[in-house]
């Protein structure tokens, strides 16, 4: 966040009015030397309210995405168009794995290793 348009207080007001300077770094950055620098925050990762945001963050995207790599191992119904030719994909991660790999060489390395194949269905 830059404060040449906002100004700290501008920050602040963004923000519902906390006092986000307590939590965050400034750092001064010169775009075109010579000219005056340019005050950016960034997120303090020492704050322990940071580190609990982002530890909670992490945790539900892991949760997630596991979820849908389980779902998408024991789904035996993935019908998608094949990347390399008109070919119409049906079965399961394996059989469309193989198909890559044995019709265009195409390897996208072990089917139970991957995690979201069907990448379009995955809501983070």
């Amino acid at each position: 966040v830059s404060t040449q348009s906002t100004g700290s207080s501008g920050i602040n007001a963004e923000y519902g009015g906390a006092n986000l300077t307590l939590h965050l770094h400034g750092i001064n950055v010169h775009k075109v030397e010579g000219d005056k620098p340019e005050l950016y925050y960034m997120l303090n990762d020492t704050s322990e309210e940071d580190k609990t945001l982002r530890y909670r963050i992490y945790h539900e995207t892991l949760e997630k995405v596991l979820k849908q790599q389980q779902e998408e191992r024991e789904s035996k119904d993935i019908n998608i168009d094949c990347l390399f030719c008109p070919d119409k994909l049906t079965g399961n991660r394996f059989t469309i794995s193989e198909h890559l790999y044995n019709e265009h060489s195409f390897t996208l390395g072990h089917p139970d290793n991957l995690v979201v194949f069907r990448c379009t269905q995955l809501s983070l």
